[in-house]
Parts: C-alpha cells; structure tokens; sequence
C-alpha cells in the first residue's frame, strides 16, 4: 500500500503542476482523471494486494472501479475478491466477478457457501427468532444459478439452513442439484422445517422420494404438533410414507406410561405420608 500511496502522491503532484492551479482533494481527483490516461492509472493500481486495497480503490469513483476491476487480479488471493464479497453480501459485485472467466468460485478455500452462512445465517439463528440477512441469501441464489459451487459443503448445511429459514427457491434449486443429499443427517432438512413450521418447504421436500418424512422414529410430525403447525401436521398425516397411525399409538402408549408413573408416584408419597 506505501507503493501505491506514493505513486498516487506523485500523480498529484503532476496533475497540479499541469494544471497550474491548487484544488481540494475532490477536484484534484477529477482533474486527475482527466488529465492522466487510464492506462497510467491500471498501472498503479496493479501493485494494490486484493486483501487490503481493492476495496478502497473501488470506492473513489466510477472511473477508478472501472480501472481497478481490470487492473487488479481478481483471482489472486485464492479468488479473495469473490471470497470477501460474498461473505459482506455484496450482491452486484458477485453478479459482476462471476462473469469474469478468471474467477473461479469453485476454488476458493474453505467453501464460499459455508462462508456465507456464517456471516448471513449462523447457527444460533436457526434455533432462535431471528432472521438471516436478505443480501446474503440473494448472494447464495447467485451462487446457485452459477453451478460450479458444491451446494452439499458441510454436510449439506445449505439444505438444512434453506430449510428452516423457509427459503423455498433455494430448496428447490437443491432438489434439482444431484450433489446435494437431502436425507443427510437422518432426514433433518425436513425436521428442521417442520418444527419451524415451514409448510411451502415441508411440501417440497415430502414430494421427493429421497427423502423420509417419517425419520428418527416419525420426528417430522412429532415437532409439528408439539409446535402447533397445523398445516404442516396436515400434510404430514396425508402423506402414505408417514405412519400416522403408529405414531398416535406410540403417543398414546406414551401418554398412558407417564400416567401409571405418576399414580404410582402419588401412591407411594401417601403410603409413606
């Protein structure tokens, strides 16, 4: 960055004496970038480290963006650029860098999905109230449409997130991907969204084959009634894979269990009473 410092004081200082005249810092950048041919400027720009100086360079002004997206290697970093804006959410940036050819999501270290979930929807969010951030599920829809991204990095950790966050384009773009198993974790995609009480997602997923609505001992319904999802219990009761009717009895044998125990309880406290 001192490098870069310097030429842009050296530049300054050119454009001043060209001109003859001292401005403010916003009409030396004008009267730079008229006087200097971009050509000039890509070179300078070309000694900025993607990891600290393209950001900056990209807000100075349109001219310089334009410059800077050219001068600078974009893949450099192990593709930095497209790993930063998509964990900052930065939607029309991933829309522009994904059109470059020598930007390869595919590449990046670590997962670029995995990345973005922990910045836009970490954990904790899919056990509490909140919401994940809406610009960073725009960046994952993008990401999705590109198609060199591995949707099922993390143990398929996008299914289970779209899925409790009731993203329904998502989980329709996850169905259609081969990569993707959505019977991971013991079918908890669709656990996840009937205990959320997502109806649209639970619909989704109940009509794919590969996936068991009637997982870890009939969870799916058991959630969605503890939970009050009518809806969703509907559509799980109607479905022919989900044994509603072992269920109830294993409810009812439940129910029946905790009431012998607690007479017994009571029968034991007034004999000793």
């Amino acid at each position: 960055m001192q490098s870069v410092s310097l030429a842009w004081r050296s530049l300054c200082k050119c454009a001043r004496e060209e001109l003859g005249k001292q401005r403010d810092a916003e009409e030396d950048r004008k009267s730079i970038n008229d006087v200097l041919p971009s050509e000039m400027l890509a070179h300078v720009l070309s000694f900025c480290d993607p990891a600290r100086d393209l950001r900056r360079v990209c807000l100075v002004c349109h001219l310089w963006n334009d410059i800077a997206w050219d001068a600078v290697d974009l893949a450099g970093g192990n593709n930095f650029v497209i790993r930063e804006a998509s964990r900052r959410g930065c939607v029309e940036a991933v829309r522009r860098l994904l059109t470059r050819e020598e930007v390869n999501p595919a590449d990046c270290q670590g997962g670029l999905i995995k990345r973005v979930l922990d910045v836009g929807a970490p954990h904790y969010l899919w056990y509490e109230l909140g919401r994940p951030v809406k610009k960073h599920k725009e960046v994952l829809l993008l990401l999705l449409a590109d198609g060199r991204v591995d949707p099922s990095v993390n143990n398929n950790r996008l299914l289970y997130a779209a899925s409790s966050f009731g993203w329904t384009d998502i989980v329709e773009l996850l169905l259609a991907d081969n990569r993707v198993d959505l019977s991971a974790d013991d079918n908890m995609a669709i656990c996840a969204a009937s205990a959320r009480g997502q109806t649209a997602v639970v619909a989704l997923l109940i009509s794919d084959a590969r996936v068991n609505p009637d997982a870890r001992s009939h969870e799916p319904l058991r959630r969605a009634e503890q939970n009050g999802h009518t809806k969703v219990v509907k559509i799980l009761r109607a479905s022919a894979r989900v044994n509603a009717a072992k269920f109830d009895k294993e409810e009812r044998e439940k129910e029946e269990c905790a009431t012998m125990f607690l007479a017994i309880v009571v029968l034991i406290l007034w004999f000793f009473g």
